[in-house]
């Protein structure tokens, strides 16, 4: 060992010394000649000599080990991330299930989202995670299949409202059947007379059309009778002009009682301008009925 190079083949190991070439790990001792007269023995051929690489080669050193990698290598997870493939979106049917769900369009909205949905979902499912929105999907489905019921029970009081609901016309003097008055209890009424009403002092001076009213209930009998709002005038001018508590003539008809099977009289007044031509009184009862009575000259 020395600080500097003695001569060929000694060699620099890491802590910086020079040894001779007997110590490197790699030397092989040259083998003793053959005695006289004897073949000398084959032998492989002395491996080259290598210099070490920096660092390595003191005495007593040993590499480490190579260590092997796991094996089958580095694995990603079923159905997780793999690169190079793109990011998941959402799914567009599942968005459109969504929105459709909630405009719902008289039902029309809900039954596209529930098979909007529908589709969504399996696509979904065959993705192996390329698309998004299974949530979106399922609350599609759900909101929509409760739109469509929302739906058949809406159009089914349509359909039951249009079948039971009446429009009637008949002259002044005329007897109608008015079954479904807001449930009150009323089975016929009849506006016998109609007329005009000049009120010239007081505080409610002013313009009337006074209608005679004549209303029975049936075997319930009815607690409230009918409203003056429920009737309307109408005039030559196009207008409509509601009843009034104010009373021209007593008794007022609105909100008198009747018992079973039995009739009341009383009087709906209107209050209108000067020179009014009235030419018909609705009744509006329950459901879309109204109930017409003409009026001549």
């Amino acid at each position: 060992m020395s600080d500097t190079q003695q001569g060929a083949g000694w060699w620099q190991a890491s802590d910086g010394k020079w040894y001779p070439p007997e110590q490197h790990p790699n030397y092989v001792a040259e083998a003793a000649p053959p005695a006289s007269g004897e073949a000398p023995p084959s032998a492989a051929p002395a491996p080259a000599y290598t210099a070490p690489a920096p660092g390595y080669g003191a005495p007593g050193y040993a590499a480490p080990p190579p260590v092997a990698p796991p094996p089958g290598g580095y694995a990603y997870p079923p159905g997780g991330y793999q690169p190079g493939l793109p990011s998941a979106k959402y799914s567009g049917l599942a968005i459109a299930s969504l929105v459709l769900s909630i405009i719902w369009l008289g039902g029309i909205g809900a039954i596209l989202a529930v098979i909007f949905a529908i589709i969504a979902l399996r696509q979904i499912a065959a993705s192996q995670g390329r698309l998004r929105g299974k949530g979106l999907s399922i609350a599609g489905l759900i909101i929509g299949i409760v739109g469509i019921i929302g739906a058949a029970i809406t159009w089914s009081v349509v359909a039951w409202v249009g079948a039971n609901a009446h429009h009637v016309t008949v002259p002044v003097g005329r007897t109608v059947n008015v079954s479904d008055s807001f449930s009150l209890g009323i089975s016929t009424m009849q506006i016998s007379n109609v007329r005009p009403v000049e009120q010239t002092s007081g505080p409610s001076s002013g313009h009337y059309v006074v209608a005679d009213v004549r209303i029975c209930a049936g075997n319930s009998g009815s607690k409230t009778g009918v409203f003056d709002s429920a009737f309307f005038l109408n005039t030559a001018g196009g207008n409509s002009i509601s009843g009034s508590t104010t009373t021209q003539q007593s008794p007022d008809i609105g909100s008198v009682s009747v018992p079973a099977n039995s009739c009341r009289s009383g009087h709906v007044t209107f209050k209108v301008g000067s020179g009014v031509n009235p030419t018909s009184i609705d009744y509006h009862g329950f459901l879309p009925s109204t109930y017409t009575w003409t009026i001549s000259g």
